[in-house]
């Protein structure tokens, strides 16, 4: 079995990326709102893990037959279509 990054596990690790990376840049606003030092940082933090997450995304959400890739221009697909718009494959998860 191949191991590394699949496309079904790329799409999950940027999702959570991103997810987390927009409750950071909230929570650092939150707490600029109250007045706390520092707070701008978890609002940058935020923002580091929200384009990361995207990146990953637009790395590694590709078709694992031609390498095509799953997103429309910059936007992440919500979930993986069952077939790659490139090449007409199957997407089926990997069986472990």
């Amino acid at each position: 079995m191949k191991r590394g990054m699949n496309c079904f596990l790329a799409n999950q690790c940027s999702d959570w990326l991103m997810c987390c990376g927009v409750a950071a840049a909230l929570l650092g606003y939150a707490l600029r709102a109250l007045g706390m030092a520092g707070a701008g940082h978890f609002a940058m933090t935020g923002y580091a893990l929200l384009l990361g997450g995207w990146a990953l995304g637009v790395r590694y959400v590709v078709c694992p037959h031609c390498g095509g890739s799953l997103s429309r221009f910059l936007r992440l697909p919500g979930d993986l279509p069952g077939r790659c718009p490139h090449c007409g494959e199957r997407i089926e998860p990997p069986e472990e």
